[in-house]
């Protein structure tokens, strides 16, 4: 691949003319193919100057090299000026001809946030003008991609299986292919210099044959499959799918819906992903447990395990297993009482027994619950490799009897905690997750069923439908973590011990911890893909694992905002992959299946910073 060099020749740059006597237009003068070219200065604000539009190298390291740079006085200045966003600051780089020598070669890393890149060839400052004039003289200016000039042929290799390398020199862009004799499997390199395998397999063995197989969501994986790539050689990447409101449910009879969540195992065998990220509602309300519930939550779980990746997974409002809060929404409700919900609703050592304590993740990753609640929902994960913090919140808390049973009081069902809303967990949270003591060179990122926000009552469009469970507190709480500032603010929890409601202080000094990346908010519950920026914390809904599940959109008080097609109803899947680059401090989504417009691969993409 011919390597593009992003400026123009020399006599398409522009110039400026700051000085009281002499026109840089008059007295420049280059060769013909504009590769080389001369002029005079007799003040400061004379130069040659370049702008670089930076929209397709965020984040890519340039280079730029100049074959020679004189000023007759040996006063000549390359100034490089990478810009913010807004064009309103500016991180210089400077060379000057009696410092360095040329040909000078420079390595330019591009932010994520970068607005423009200016490179200037002047003089250097001098207020009282340049006397006598100094002659500029300056060839062979080249500003290569270096993402670009690595896709070359000398970078792809095709060898034995037993000759694969286990690492490549990091930094360097490299693409194997290699075959056993019957697959043929690609590998590309990380920043970081690991090779890892990328797509399926080109033929297929009898081990290989018996995985599930769907035809529909592998065009889908191919569809994105250079997508993924591109994105993963910008930079330091950390990887992982959300699996949201799977819904396995009576009504679908035996064949549930576990084809979906053999559609993530698809990808993951296909992609480097780091984790998948279970954010709530599993199952569906009211299922018998011996018959119904058990077994079908086992035959989830053993699916997860099938993946080459971790998985992690927080309650949702289905997963009680109980409709008694919200009667009108499932035919086949079962009078809430005692004795139903002694083998139906589950409880809190039930959903630990089932879901939590199941958590099998390599010896780099740790699993840490709160030790004075140990069959909590709520825990966080370090990834060491990563240096990556997962807070897993549990917003559909469950509010137990001092047996372990759901709480009545005055005979009636209190028994459901929406949000993050007791003692025990936003204690936790800031005294024990919240602590990044020396951590502050890591990521943070938090997950639940129920975002912490809504725009419930909003008169803008309602991105979330509604939706979410609006929580000030704790984004006021992760405000002032991400930002490394005192925090003193009461916050209203239930004590579960007391069985009562009381306003806490919250006083909390993050400054000597210092500021800390929070990466986002995740979260399902909504069934459509909803972003939104909120006091400074990203906050994206996923969309639901299976896209055919809502069927309330029609009353949807936000009708010009649609879930992504259905497209087949027995084969539509609509999953979320994360992609986050440390190196730029963006975060690509990909869309994988259902989108919001099938007929543009990339319509339900998003792109954020943090």
């Amino acid at each position: 691949m011919a390597k593009t060099n992003l400026v123009p020749p020399l006599n398409q740059w522009n110039r400026s003319d700051g000085g009281d006597t002499t026109d840089l237009t008059d007295s420049f003068q280059a060769s013909e193919d504009g590769m080389s070219c001369s002029y005079s200065v007799t003040h400061e604000n004379s130069y040659l100057y370049r702008n670089i539009v930076t929209d397709s190298i965020k984040g890519h390291t340039l280079k730029l090299s100049v074959q020679s740079f004189t000023a007759s006085d040996n006063l000549g200045w390359l100034h490089i000026r990478l810009y913010n966003a807004d064009i309103s600051t500016y991180t210089p780089m400077d060379y000057y001809t009696n410092e360095v020598l040329f040909p000078l070669e420079i390595e330019i890393n591009v932010p994520g946030d970068c607005g423009r890149i200016q490179i200037r060839f002047r003089h250097v400052y001098d207020s009282d003008g340049i006397d006598p004039p100094s002659a500029m003289n300056i060839s062979g200016v080249e500003l290569y991609d270096t993402y670009t000039e690595s896709l070359t042929a000398l970078n792809f290799h095709k060898v034995l299986e037993e000759n694969l390398p286990e690492s490549v020199t990091p930094g360097t862009e490299h693409v194997y292919y290699t075959t056993d004799g019957s697959t043929v499997k690609q590998f590309i390199s990380t920043k970081e210099g690991m090779l890892i395998q990328v797509g399926g397999s080109s033929a297929g063995s009898d081990e290989a044959d018996k995985k599930y197989k769907n035809a529909y969501t592998q065009l889908h994986i191919n569809e994105r499959l250079e997508d993924v790539k591109t994105l993963l050689r910008k930079g330091h990447c950390i990887i992982f799918l959300v699996a949201t409101d799977i819904h396995v449910r009576i009504e679908d009879g035996d064949v549930g819906r576990y084809n979906q969540v053999r559609d993530l195992i698809m990808v993951c065998d296909q992609f480097p992903v780091d984790y998948i990220c279970c954010c709530g509602d599993i199952m569906s309300y009211c299922q018998e447990w011996n018959e119904m519930y058990e077994p079908r939550i086992e035959k989830v779980k053993n699916i997860f395990r099938q993946a080459r990746s971790p998985w992690f997974a927080t309650r949702g409002n289905h997963d009680y297993n109980d409709d008694d809060y919200n009667p009108g929404n499932n035919a086949n409700i079962i009078e809430f009482d005692k004795d139903s919900a002694d083998h139906l609703f589950v409880t809190n050592d039930v959903w630990n027994r089932s879901i939590t304590s199941q958590f099998n993740p390599p010896s780099h990753i740790k699993v840490v619950f709160d030790e004075s609640n140990p069959l909590c929902g709520y825990f966080y994960v370090d990834d060491y490799i990563k240096k990556h913090r997962m807070i897993f919140t549990d917003s559909e808390e469950t509010h137990e009897d001092e047996f372990g049973r759901p709480y009545f009081e005055n005979g009636e069902p209190n028994c459901y905690i929406s949000g993050i809303e007791t003692v025990h967990q936003v204690t936790w949270m800031v005294d024990k997750a919240l602590d990044m003591t020396g951590k502050t060179d890591w990521v943070v990122s938090f997950y639940s069923h129920t975002a912490p926000y809504t725009d419930r009552g909003e008169t803008d469009p309602l991105e979330f439908h509604g939706y979410g469970s609006n929580n000030p507190q704790i984004r006021a709480i992760i405000k002032a973590f991400q930002d490394g500032t005192s925090l003193n603010i009461n916050y209203s929890a239930l004590d579960t011990a007391t069985h009562e409601w009381r306003s806490i202080p919250v006083i909390k000094d993050f400054s000597q911890q210092g500021a800390i990346k929070v990466i986002g908010w995740f979260a399902g519950h909504v069934h459509d893909d909803c972003y939104k920026k909120v006091d400074g914390l990203n906050v994206f809904v996923s969309t639901c694992t299976c896209a055919e599940q809502r069927k309330s959109w029609s009353q949807d008080p936000n009708g010009t905002k649609l879930p992504p097609e259905r497209n087949n109803a027995d084969l539509a899947m609509s999953m979320n992959m994360f992609i986050v680059n440390k190196d730029t401090r963006t975060v690509n989504v990909i869309k994988f299946g259902s989108k919001r417009d099938n007929t543009i691969k990339t319509s339900s993409d998003y792109e954020f910073e943090f």
